[in-house]
C-alpha cells in the first residue's frame, strides 16, 4: 500500500501549479503569474478599490519572492527529478515520494501568501461572503454534473483528458497500449463523486465559521491555513479509503506509462524537463 499524505492543496496554489505545469512556455507566462491570482481570487469575489490594491500589492510581493527565491529551487529539483525518471524502471513508490516533495514546495509557497490573504479575507463584508458561497455551490454543480450526472462514457473521457494534459508534454503522442492503459486506470478507480460533494459543502461551512473571526487576524489565518491547506484525516472514512486506492492505482498507472516510454517519448521527456530547468533559472536571474 501506498503511502498516502492527506492533505490537499487548494485553489491559488493549484493556480500557480497550472501555470508550471500546462504553459507551453514558462518564460513567456510565469511573468503573468500575479496577473493569473487576481483572476483566480476575482473569479469568487467582487472586491472593493482598497481590497483590489491589496491583492495587488500581495501577489506583486510573492511573485517577487517566488521568483528569486523559489524557481531556482525548482530548477535543482528537476534536474534531480530529471534523473530519477531515466532511472528505469520507475516505480509507483518513486512516483508518489516525488509529489510529496512537490507538495512541500506549494506548502511552502502557500505559507508565504497566507498572511497577504488574511489580510484580504479580514476586509470582506457579509455580502462579499455570501457572493464567494455563491460560486462555491457553483462549483459544486458544475462538478456535480462533470462527474455524477454525466454519461459514463463521457466522465471517462473527461478524465483521460484532464491527466493527458497534466502528462503529455512529457510524452508527445501516446501509442495504443499507453491509451489502453489509461482507459483500463479510468475503470478501476472507485466512484468517490457523492461522497466529495458532502466534503464540498463541509468545507464552505468551515469556510463560513472561518470568517466570523475577521475581527481577531490571528484565529482567523490559523483557519484560513487549515482550509487553504487541508488534510483529510477526518472526512468520512468511505471517503478516504476511496482516495487512498484511487491515488495507488494513479501512481501504479503512471510508472506503466514512463516505463513503456518509447526511445522518441523519452528523447521528448527529457527536452520538456531542459525547457522547464532552463526558463526557472533564466526567470530567476535578476536584471
Amino acid at each position: 500500500m501506498l503511502r498516502q499524505r492527506k492533505r490537499y492543496a487548494h485553489w491559488i496554489v493549484l493556480a500557480i501549479a497550472a501555470l508550471l505545469v500546462t504553459s507551453c512556455s514558462v518564460r513567456m507566462s510565469y511573468p503573468f503569474l500575479d496577473n493569473l491570482m487576481g483572476w483566480e481570487l476575482g473569479r469568487y469575489v467582487s472586491l472593493n478599490s482598497e481590497q483590489k490594491r491589496m491583492a495587488s500589492d500581495t501577489f506583486d510581493e510573492f511573485h517577487e519572492w517566488h521568483r528569486y527565491t523559489q524557481l531556482p529551487r525548482y530548477a535543482d529539483y528537476l534536474e534531480s527529478l530529471k534523473k530519477g525518471m531515466l532511472d528505469k524502471p520507475v516505480s509507483p513508490e518513486y512516483l508518489h515520494a516525488e509529489s510529496d516533495v512537490l507538495q512541500d514546495m506549494l506548502d511552502d509557497a502557500m505559507a508565504h501568501l497566507l498572511p497577504g490573504l488574511t489580510e484580504i479575507a479580514a476586509t470582506l463584508d457579509d455580502d462579499q461572503i455570501h457572493e464567494i458561497r455563491k460560486k462555491l455551490q457553483k462549483d459544486r454543480e458544475e462538478y456535480r454534473e462533470d462527474y455524477l450526472d454525466d454519461k459514463p462514457e463521457k466522465i471517462q473521457k473527461r478524465r483521460i483528458r484532464e491527466i493527458t494534459r497534466l502528462i503529455g508534454g512529457f510524452f508527445g503522442r501516446f501509442s495504443d497500449e499507453q491509451t489502453t492503459r489509461m482507459e483500463t486506470w479510468e475503470s478501476s478507480l472507485q466512484a468517490h463523486a457523492p461522497l466529495m460533494l458532502g466534503q464540498q459543502e463541509i468545507w464552505e461551512q468551515d469556510f463560513v465559521k472561518a470568517m466570523a473571526y475577521r475581527d481577531d487576524k490571528a484565529e482567523l489565518q490559523k483557519r484560513l491555513k487549515a482550509l487553504m491547506l487541508y488534510r483529510t484525516d477526518n472526512w468520512d472514512p468511505e471517503l478516504q479509503e476511496r482516495l487512498d486506492y484511487n491515488q495507488e492505482q494513479t501512481f501504479i498507472m503512471l510508472a506503466d506509462l514512463f516505463n513503456s516510454q518509447s526511445p522518441e517519448q523519452e528523447k521528448k521527456m527529457i527536452k520538456k524537463f531542459d525547457q522547464y530547468i532552463r526558463d526557472f533559472r533564466a526567470l530567476s536571474k535578476r536584471d
